[in-house]
């Protein structure tokens, strides 16, 4: 599979690119920010459960861009203590889906078979760099800085009496 050049973004790119689709598809920005409500609604993605992904893949989910899926982990899918995961690995993929999209439209991944050829195409720093970024994205998507910013406000005077507290005790 021939992998096209990959445009690689800084950190600021990537915040703006997150909150592009927070402005577009979640403007009131309350929290916890309705990923999946975004992916499906919004954006027109269908969710869809694979059983065992994870067991022999080692893969949380894959983005077939091709036809507008993402494919997950049936038990990360199905598993309501798994929240947090499931949330994170959606924000993930939407974060491919948003800054790679061009590498998944011209590798053209539509099915398992085709994600693992372009798995195995890719060089292992291409991977870690492609999967940074989505997690970036992922983590400026689901905790928007001015949410960050409030709720650090909010906590800040309790922690730094604790601090102040457990340095008259004697810690450093």
């Amino acid at each position: 599979m021939n992998i096209p050049a990959i445009n690689w973004l800084t950190n600021r790119q990537i915040r703006e690119q997150a909150e592009q689709i927070l402005k577009t598809h979640h403007s009131i920005r309350s929290l916890p920010i309705p990923v999946d409500t975004i992916v499906d609604a919004k954006l027109g993605f269908d969710i869809v459960p694979l059983p065992e992904l994870e067991k022999h893949f080692n893969w949380d989910a894959f983005l077939a861009i091709g036809s507008n899926e993402i494919y997950m982990d049936a038990f990360i899918y199905e598993n309501s203590n798994y929240e947090t995961r499931f949330r994170f690995t959606l924000a993930h993929e939407l974060g491919h889906a948003v800054i790679h999209r061009e590498v998944f439209e011209a590798v053209n991944i539509c099915s398992l078979d085709d994600y693992k050829d372009f798995d195995t195409s890719l060089k292992q720093w291409q991977k870690h760099r492609m999967d940074s970024e989505a997690n970036e994205f992922a983590a400026y998507l689901l905790v928007p800085d001015d949410s960050l910013a409030a709720s650090w406000a909010v906590i800040e005077p309790a922690l730094r009496e604790d601090a102040e507290e457990a340095q008259k005790r004697g810690f450093t």
